[in-house]
């Protein structure tokens, strides 16, 4: 199964693939800083920065219809919410791999250059 759904991606955005590249070279630059920021509450038993950086991310994920992405950031966000990370070490884990599937794809978009 794809990491993320071109086609509804392009959709939403109304088959801009220019704006597509920008918002992939976005999230390229600013999620490993929302990933550190889970990683530091999870590691600090802070839930609510586990919470605030997951929907943080959660929102940036959302552009890109990656759902397994998007689910693995969720779990993050409601273990923050609800103030139980006792298995937020493994969401981290499982949320590392969908992202390391999401970057290359979208490392490709972002490389791409829009006709002139």
């Amino acid at each position: 199964m794809p990491i993320m759904n071109e086609e509804e991606v392009l959709e939403l955005l109304g088959g801009d693939r220019a704006l597509l590249s920008e918002i992939s070279r976005i999230f390229l630059a600013e999620s490993p800083k929302m990933l550190a920021a889970i990683r530091l509450g999870v590691a600090e038993s802070d839930a609510s920065a586990v919470h605030f950086a997951a929907h943080a991310l959660k929102g940036s994920v959302g552009n890109f219809s990656a759902a397994t992405v998007f689910e693995a950031v969720r779990i993050l966000e409601e273990m923050g919410q609800r103030e139980d990370l006792s298995k937020a070490a493994a969401a981290v884990a499982t949320l590392e791999q969908e992202l390391a599937r999401l970057q290359p794809v979208l490392a490709a978009f972002a490389a791409e250059t829009p006709p002139e």
